[in-house]
């Protein structure tokens, strides 16, 4: 990913205010601002510029001065990109600078396309969006000469003068970049500390008002000026920033995957033809991985284009399109569309012929999605059945027949028979153990699935052993910030709270709940539970708290 900081005005004529914008004071002359210093070691994979330009005489030639500097922006990043033109852009905007980069966005050249498209996201320092009152866009102009008097502390300037006459340099430029950054994301930081002629861009003209989803808004307690200057990776300000700058580059990482494997299929398709069986395997292993990441949505889209195909290619009854119908079944029951998953696999039950595995496979799938269903009883019949089928056409300790009983003890467990529950659950984990290893994830599933069925009973030490143990090895397989590896963060902060662990349950939530923040953004489902759990915690801390005070 490449991160440009581009400075907004230079009151003094300052020839290095492109770098003094970002370097805190007490500085050395030629010293390293923050974006040299340490934020290359806290995003390690980010290329950084910093862009230089003639601010007075961009905003004192009003919008006609913006637009070409605007370009000369545009040029420069050309000429930089030329070797990763689709690299990722981020850009960080100090005041008004925000403008030349919004006006860069918008300018409407073919030859800037891939730089429009590559740009993900911004950050904005003190940038004013909108008028003072956020009513109409046409005091906008005002607002942004009114910041220009104070931060040139000239009442009367030329400069400020053109701002007012010129309001096309805000006015429209601030529609046409609302109407085309729908798909970016954004930091907006605002001012909260008065310099000396006051606060320069009030919050409410700083921030643009976008759902959450799409802006951070943050307060980090600095002037107009400082906004954008930090001394130390572990002062507070940059810690703030850095941590909401993380969540906003990986939600962007994830997006540019999915769109670079999109790309590329429909690349394969218009140069292969769509039943290439190339093109096939390309779309499978895409959909593949669209549901180890969780991406549903994209995996039930894209699995229904891969039936039409190979339907076309293969014939509807070929293993290779019953697969397909397996993984949208899959995909659906995930997302919990039970009964569009259950009518796929019925309709599969007779198409298998002598592909006895496959058969057990969506007999065993339906036997899952009817559990979700919540037909229990229907649910037990069938996988009662495909666990009893399993062990005799294919083996005992086939990996096919100890899912099938992993699913059985687990239907046992929702339906309360744990003492049926729990003794398949321990053979089941033996055989993985002993035929794929400790560190399998299917290993993992069913230890943590012994785990919960452990603590239901009140078996707490064994299951807390089990826990901490899976949590090791998710955690040094697959990752500290893996989804797998922070739920069972959670499962495990569910079973201390329970023991009245409350500080080492406390923590591991709060561990938690900064993944989820990271993997899927502050308004997910996962991490809003992943809140209200550490919320219950806390409280419930609170109140021991306050009783063991009124008791003595």
């Amino acid at each position: 990913m490449s991160i440009v900081a581009v400075h907004g005005l230079n009151p003094y004529g300052d020839p290095n205010h492109h770098i003094k914008t970002w370097r805190a004071e007490p500085f050395e002359p030629d010293g390293p601002t923050w974006l040299e210093n340490f934020l290359p070691q806290t995003f390690t994979d980010c290329r950084i510029m910093l862009y230089r330009y003639n601010s007075n005489i961009a905003f004192k030639t009003g919008a006609a001065g913006v637009s070409n500097h605007a370009e000369s922006l545009l040029n420069s990043l050309l000429e930089k990109r030329r070797e990763a033109k689709y690299r990722p852009l981020i850009f960080f905007c100090h005041s008004l600078g925000g403008l030349v980069v919004k006006q860069a966005f918008v300018t409407d050249k073919k030859i800037f396309e891939d730089i429009k498209d590559s740009t993900k996201g911004m950050a904005f320092f003190g940038t004013p969006h909108h008028g003072a009152k956020k009513k109409s866009l046409a005091s906008l102009g005002l607002v942004v000469a009114h910041i220009v008097r104070k931060v040139q502390g000239a009442p009367g300037n030329a400069l400020a003068k053109s701002l007012e006459a010129d309001s096309n340099i805000t006015d429209e430029l601030a529609l046409m970049f609302e109407r085309q950054s729908k798909d970016l994301r954004f930091i907006t930081v605002y001012e909260s500390v008065k310099t000396s002629v006051g606060v320069v861009v009030e919050p409410e003209s700083a921030i643009l008002g976008f759902p959450r989803s799409r802006e951070i808004q943050l307060d980090i307690e600095r002037n107009h000026s400082d906004i954008c200057k930090f001394r130390s990776e572990k002062e507070w300000a940059y810690e703030r920033f850095s941590g909401f700058l993380k969540l906003m580059l990986d939600d962007i990482s994830r997006n540019v995957e999915k769109d670079r494997r999109m790309r590329t299929l429909k690349r394969l398709d218009e140069e292969e033809g769509r039943y290439n069986p190339k093109t096939l395997n390309f779309a499978t292993n895409t959909d593949m991985e669209f549901q180890n990441r969780g991406m549903f949505k994209d995996s039930i889209a894209l699995n229904r284009d891969i039936i039409r195909r190979k339907e076309k290619a293969l014939g509807s009854d070929h293993a290779d399109t019953l697969f397909s119908r397996q993984k949208l079944a899959w995909a659906l029951q995930s997302l919990g569309e039970y009964k569009e998953a259950e009518d796929i696999l019925k309709d599969m039950m007779d198409a298998h012929g002598q592909d006895k595995r496959a058969k057990l496979l969506t007999q065993r799938v339906l036997g899952h999605v009817l559990q979700r269903l919540g037909k229990y009883t229907e649910s037990l019949k069938i996988t009662s059945e495909v666990e009893t089928q399993s062990k005799i056409d294919l083996s005992e300790k086939d990996q096919d027949t100890l899912s099938s009983s992993h699913n059985l003890a687990w239907l046992h467990l929702l339906m309360h028979n744990y003492k049926k529950s729990e003794p398949l659950f321990r053979s089941v984990l033996k055989d993985r153990k002993a035929t794929l290893g400790p560190e399998n994830i299917n290993t993992l599933d069913t230890q943590g699935a012994l785990a919960y069925v452990l603590m239901l009973q009140k078996k707490y030490p064994e299951s807390k052993k089990l826990r901490k143990e899976e949590l090791e090895i998710r955690g040094r397989t697959l990752g500290a910030g893996h989804n797998s590896t922070l739920e069972c963060m959670r499962n495990l902060a569910y079973l201390l709270n329970k023991m009245d662990e409350v500080n080492e349950a406390e923590s591991y939530y709060e561990k938690a709940l900064q993944g989820k923040r990271a993997q899927f953004g502050i308004d997910h489902p996962d991490t809003i539970d992943t809140e209200q759990n550490l919320r219950h915690v806390r409280e419930g801390k609170k109140s021991r708290n306050h009783g063991g005070e009124s008791d003595g």
